[in-house]
């Protein structure tokens, strides 16, 4: 069950360890799956070797099942800060992802920003295959001041 998190929680800036979500079956069905809800076409084909950088692609979703912001009416990755793929992911093993939210704060536009440091491990081994950082960014729609340029 996902985290549920408040935007003055994360914007208070103390780490907090996401729960982590069950392991599931990394490979080409889990990416058609992705494609096909992430497209209004037909889904892509991807081959029996599976691009790891792909697997960024389901990052939307992992972090769905760690947590949520419940007074955030929208909330998004901004970006992705670093990302090093140390080891391959074999096609259709069983994956594990840990996450911790770090550096919550409030910016000019009223917006909580934060970075999350994720790592992917194929189950059953206690070395990393994927470990990386990225921005996200919540808040409440219409409730962000207004810039004005002097």
């Amino acid at each position: 069950m996902p985290l549920a998190l408040t935007l003055s929680q994360i914007a208070a800036g103390a780490p907090i360890d996401l729960p982590e979500p069950p392991p599931f079956r990394f490979g080409p069905d889990r990416l058609r799956q992705f494609a096909a809800l992430a497209s209004a076409g037909p889904a892509a084909d991807p081959a029996d070797e599976v691009d790891p950088l792909l697997a960024l692609a389901l990052l939307p979703a992992l972090i769905a099942d760690w947590f949520g912001i419940s007074d955030a009416g929208a909330h998004r990755i901004a970006g992705l800060e670093t990302c090093v793929f140390v080891r391959s992911i074999p096609s259709d093993a069983e994956v594990c992802v840990e996450g911790r939210l770090f550096d919550g704060r409030t910016n000019g536009d009223g917006h909580v920003v934060y970075r999350l440091g994720f790592v992917w491990r194929v189950a059953g081994d206690p070395q990393p295959a994927i470990v990386g950082e990225l921005t996200g960014i919540a808040g409440k729609p219409g409730e962000a001041r207004e810039v004005t340029r002097a």
